[in-house]
């Protein structure tokens, strides 16, 4: 079974989906990888965990972040890829992640681990990495979608990318994604999906905590 988790924040609105994925992604003798964009992003994840109800040995979590001069991931990459149990891929400038870890070699690990079993969180810039993993295609996707108020960007890159949806996440809303078709809510405020008709013709559906749907 496929399971994708993404978010525009993890906070206490979106916990719950964040320790689902810790308990799907630490189970035996797991070895949980983190991608950063930089170091200190490390106390985010462990605060995280430490305000979860599930318990995880940090000493088995794999953070990687580039040195500040770095064009392509760290040197062990791949290999940690190859041995996760889950993949955790944190926010920061999408851009920069797309450069990093979205080359070939990375973008097939992480299809084949997804394909496998492998759990996948994406946090922002790591929900948006999900598409250049192709872990969900046909779709355009805006993180923090209220709040910078994105409607209008999202409908323009479903066009310019011609995909039949979108996905608008607000900040304290999260997703839990089942076999790239069920779409589970968690969280506070709302989830926007829209979908495609014509060349001109869309419609959107507000989600909210605890709603499902199912995409083709």
């Amino acid at each position: 079974m496929k399971k994708l988790y993404l978010f525009s924040l993890i906070n206490n609105f979106t916990l719950p989906n964040f320790e689902d994925f810790l308990r799907e992604s630490s189970q035996g003798d797991f070895k949980l990888l983190v991608l950063m964009q930089i170091d200190q992003q490390k106390s985010s994840v462990l605060d995280y965990i430490s305000h979860s109800q599930v318990q995880v040995d940090i000493n088995k979590i794999h953070f990687l972040a580039p040195e500040i001069n770095d064009k392509c991931a760290p040197q062990d990459t791949l290999k940690l890829l190859k041995e996760a149990s889950g993949i955790l891929v944190l926010g920061g400038n999408a851009h920069f992640y797309q450069k990093i870890y979205a080359s070939p070699e990375i973008c097939q690990i992480v299809q084949e681990k997804y394909s496998l079993g492998t759990p996948y969180a994406g946090v922002s810039a790591g929900a948006i990495l999900s598409l250049n993993y192709n872990l969900l295609t046909d779709l355009a996707l805006k993180p923090h979608f209220s709040e910078k108020k994105r409607f209008t960007e999202l409908i323009a890159k479903m066009k310019k990318n011609r995909v039949k949806y979108g996905f608008g996440l607000d900040d304290n809303i999260s997703l839990k994604i089942i076999d790239n078709n069920l779409i589970k809510c968690v969280g506070k405020d709302s989830f926007y999906l829209f979908t495609k008709h014509d060349i001109n013709e869309y419609s959107f559906k507000i989600l909210k905590n605890l709603d499902e749907v199912e995409i083709s």
